[in-house]
């Protein structure tokens, strides 16, 4: 993630480096076949914590292109390639914990589950 954040950095995106700075990837490839020779259709599935997530879906579409674009930069389409179509924006299933106003802390769990928990 480290070179996608230096592109939008250099872009001037700092807005989406400062929303990314957390976050993890994976290509999801499928098996259907892009507009190159062999290129095979994939979307970049991006994974944030709650907090930048519900930031993230109401940005305006131009600047979800930008980081579409960032990885297009780092993963041109070409034959007997990945061509990507799509970014996606998901909540990180991993194990997070994020402090709450009155010393709660809200507890995200793989599948989506949430725990509400005093904390310290």
């Amino acid at each position: 993630m480290n070179r996608i954040l230096k592109i939008l950095q250099h872009r001037g995106h700092h807005d989406l480096v400062k929303l990314l700075s957390d976050a993890h990837y994976k290509i999801d490839e499928s098996s259907t076949y892009g507009s190159y020779l062999f290129s095979t259709l994939s979307t970049v599935d991006i994974y944030v914590p709650l907090e930048a997530h519900d930031e993230i879906v109401l940005l305006p579409e131009d600047k979800k292109q930008a980081v579409l674009k960032a990885f297009l930069s780092l993963y041109p389409p070409k034959a007997h390639s990945i061509e990507i179509t799509h970014v996606q924006f998901y909540v990180d299933p991993s194990f997070d914990v994020v402090r709450m106003d009155q010393g709660v802390g809200l507890i995200l769990l793989a599948g989506g589950l949430i725990l509400l928990k005093p904390i310290d």
